[in-house]
């Protein structure tokens, strides 16, 4: 039988630590919700925004080099991220969800390549599948 001073020892260090998870689960969920929200309470960064009146200009320079580029890819769909690397010399045409598929053209070298990136199984499966290997 435990002695009343080690029940009282053990109360309280139950209660610390009940008040600690507790403590770090509600400091988590605010720290999450500010992460995530972030911009609504412009956190992280100061922005400011400008805005002055520029020359109105015909959108069809823009609408040729992107056809241009489609007729050397062969995809009919406009991509969703254009990036110019080493001053122009190097393009890369993003489409689908966070560039899925990615064609990067070499000015200087007259060479394209295409990255396809598919997702990884997780660690769910793996253990699902060691676990089938062992029984």
């Amino acid at each position: 039988m435990p002695s009343p001073a080690s029940i009282r020892l053990a109360h309280k260090i139950h209660r610390l630590g009940g008040l600690l998870t507790a403590a770090f689960i509600i400091f988590y969920c605010l720290s999450g919700i500010m992460l995530n929200h972030r911009q609504a309470f412009s956190f992280f960064y100061h922005r400011e925004t400008e805005s002055r009146p520029i020359k109105t200009v015909s959108n069809q320079a823009v609408q040729n080099f992107i056809g241009h580029y489609q007729n050397i890819i062969q995809r009919p769909d406009t991509p969703k991220v254009i990036r110019l690397r080493d001053g122009g010399r190097r393009l890369e045409f993003l489409y689908g969800f966070h560039g899925k598929t990615t064609y990067i053209i070499n000015q200087g070298t007259g060479l394209m390549e295409i990255i396809h990136k598919s997702p990884q199984p997780g660690l769910g499966l793996i253990l699902c599948l060691g676990g089938m290997l062992i029984a």
